[in-house]
């Protein structure tokens, strides 16, 4: 965009750390304004890392913090200088997790690896250590805090593993996917969750031996408790801990956390009280497990009053306090831990995914920095280089979500309960919010009888509506100006031209979920940056129930509030169901197919059962290719090519036919209900 938005930010003004006073913003990391209307005043002095970083931990010494990226394109490590605030090394790797964990007795550091990068443009040379994944990267690092490869440990996926549920269920390799790192005090063991094989490894750092464990679903974070006998893994889809044996190598018991797919993730042990905090990302919570009885002592809230999503994802303990990273508020959440009594919230960048203490500094790190602003150089279809081969020669969003370490002296209870919860609680409100028109069409009882959702993906406003003159565009921008984009003009024109709308998302994949549910689960999150990065992680999203949000979809809630709807191909919202799930319900799966039978997906339509774009990715996996075409099939398309738009056709014009339009439908009224819809 050529100008700044202007926002209002009269009530809901933050203040920034200098004081000053900010009257008008640029949706960007320039201005720390995020395309949803938040405001980020982050608390610290920042550094800038790697991309989308989701892991971290201090040396042992508590002098430097390595930052771990995740991202779609290079995957570094940075060590970050805590008193300077300076990256003294980046250290490139094939792959990582975000796994990381601290040996407390020498200084040795390891590292969960997955599989290389099979892209051109950033895969590592041949014979680099771990370019196949499945192992734990092992570094030494001196008093200056520079690294040096040791060796790698590899992990594998153990005899009898899972085949990782992929869409469409075409893949055969089993992938063991290490995830977060646990290390026993005295630095001779660690436990490896093995997040793609439902089990854990129980690895002898001196030797390399591992020995496997099963656990439960998706497995994601681990503890080592003191004394070396126990540890604890947490599944994310069943909501368990599983205690393990470490000496014996098994399962003895299983703690149940939180609800079915509410998503354990990361644990933090305070060994003084005998206490272990799970992070529990899909329903704003922490449970605290007493260590001597394996029992759940009592559960926290990090919900705020806006509804779910606060998404508590890493846990830290120190200075009396537990603090929680809410990947979904950009902020830490603090309680005490004598009481374990809620302190307030400190504001962070976007997306916090780990937070750490040392005797006198608060470390959090973030794996989006201060947001995402204009990419100018976003990919062009008319270049030899759009492609995933070539695809860092371009301004790729993916590649834009740029993590921050911030570091700052731990606050007083007084600042975080004042300053630093009020700064917190006004970035998560949208600045430029502003209430419904008088007289909005849109209101209950209003005129509108049929809401349609058209969703369209992957290009910004300048790239097709920049060469409208009425617009906040830049026509040097325009790649599909209306020459290419007649229809998307007129319409344009027609109706109002929205020029100051941002999305959420990303990438296609998180856009989906925003788009079909309002939400993003910290799972998708982390496993479409891999997934892109073409590193082995299934494509997995919408189709199966880890993926899901913790609300479920739009059509779920329609489903609930008893709104008459009808799905015309959107397959990344829960409602594919011909295909065997480990994680769902019977119940799901009923909700699934009650979906499905209210759309024009699979068995039940004409629409392509996919999310790709080119092919049906079920009929091809099958046999031939089959072309799928947005339009009418053009002249010259292959015998049985298949249109979303000659689907959409067929359905619509049989419903206006029957008076069946799905419409805004209240129990009480029959004005605008559907013919046949009996409750009418």
């Amino acid at each position: 965009m050529r100008r700044g938005l202007t926002l209002a930010l009269a009530a809901l003004a933050a203040t920034l750390g200098s004081g000053t006073f900010v009257a008008s913003a640029e949706v960007g990391p320039g201005d720390a304004l995020l395309g949803n209307g938040r405001h980020l005043q982050p608390f610290g002095r920042m550094t800038t890392v790697g991309q989308f970083p989701t892991g971290g931990a201090l040396t042992r010494d508590g002098r430097f913090y390595w930052a771990v990226g995740t991202g779609r394109g290079a995957n570094d490590i940075r060590i970050v200088d805590v008193a300077t605030g300076t990256v003294v090394q980046t250290l490139q790797l094939p792959g990582m997790s975000g796994g990381i964990a601290m040996d407390r007795k020498r200084s040795r550091v390891y590292v969960s690896g997955v599989h290389d990068s099979s892209y051109a443009d950033q895969k590592m040379p041949d014979g680099t250590p771990g370019k196949d994944g499945d192992v734990i990267h092992v570094y030494d690092y001196n008093a200056r805090g520079h690294a040096s490869f040791v060796k790698v440990i590899p992990v594998p996926p153990q005899s009898g593993a899972p085949t990782p549920q992929s869409f469409p269920p075409t893949n055969s390799t089993k992938i063991a996917w290490p995830d977060r790192l646990a290390i026993s005090p005295d630095g001779s063991m660690l436990l490896v969750p093995l997040n793609l094989a439902d089990s854990a490894a129980i690895v002898d750092t001196a030797t390399g031996g591992v020995r496997y464990v099963d656990a439960g679903h998706y497995p994601y974070g681990a503890a080592i408790l003191p004394g070396k006998k126990f540890g604890l893994v947490s599944n994310e889809t069943p909501g368990t801990v599983s205690v393990v044996d470490l000496q014996g190598g098994k399962v003895v018991k299983t703690i149940q956390v939180g609800a079915h797919l509410s998503h354990p993730e990361a644990i933090a042990l305070d060994t003084r009280r005998h206490r272990a905090f799970v992070a529990i990302a899909n329903s704003d919570q922490v449970s605290v497990i007493d260590t001597d009885s394996f029992q759940v002592e009592q559960t926290l809230s990090v919900a705020r009053a806006e509804g779910i999503g606060s998404s508590p994802t890493a846990v830290a303990v120190g200075h009396g306090r537990l603090l929680v990273a809410e990947s979904g508020a950009e902020s830490l959440a603090v309680f005490s831990l004598d009481r374990l009594r809620f302190v307030g919230r400190i504001p962070t960048a976007e997306y916090p995914s780990d937070v750490a203490v040392t005797s006198k500094k608060l470390i959090w790190l973030s794996a989006k920095g201060l947001g995402t602003g204009p990419n100018t150089n976003g990919p062009d279809p008319q270049s030899p280089n759009d492609s995933d081969n070539a695809i860092n020669s371009f301004q790729y969003l993916p590649l834009l979500n740029v993590g921050s370490v911030g570091i700052a002296a731990f606050p007083s209870d007084t600042l975080i309960r004042g300053k630093l919860t009020r700064r917190a609680n006004a970035a998560i409100r949208p600045t430029n919010a502003e209430p419904a028109p008088p007289d909005t069409p849109l209101r209950p009882g209003g005129p509108i009888k049929h809401v349609f959702y058209i969703v369209r993906e992957n290009r910004t406003y300048d790239q097709i509506l920049g060469d409208d003159p009425r617009g906040n565009g830049d026509p040097n921008l325009a790649l599909f100006g209306e020459q290419i984009t007649p229809n998307a003009h007129a319409l344009a024109r027609r109706f109002p031209l929205l020029d100051h709308v941002f999305a959420n998302s990303e990438a296609s994949i998180d856009g989906h979920f925003w788009t079909s549910a309002g939400a993003v689960s910290d799972y998708v999150h982390k496993a479409w940056f891999q997934n892109y990065g073409g590193r082995e992680r299934p494509y997995d999203f919408g189709v199966y129930a880890v993926t899901w949000p913790p609300n479920g979809f739009l059509f779920d809630q329609a489903e609930r509030q008893d709104i008459s709807y009808f799905n015309y191909g959107e397959a990344i919202a829960g409602t594919v169901g011909v295909f065997p799930d480990k994680d769902r319900s019977n119940d799901e799966l009923q909700r699934v197919l009650t979906k499905m039978a209210k759309s024009d997906l699979g068995p039940n339509g004409c629409y392509p059962n996919d999310a790709s774009i080119g092919k049906d990715a079920i009929l091809s996996a099958a046999g031939p290719r089959v072309e799928v075409f947005d339009t009418s099939p053009p002249l010259g398309a292959p015998p049985g090519s298949e249109s979303r738009f000659d689907c959409f056709k067929t359905r619509f014009t049989a419903q206006v036919a029957t008076g069946t339009v799905p419409a805004r439908c209240r129990r009480s009224t029959t004005w605008c209900c559907p013919t046949t819809t009996p409750r009418c």
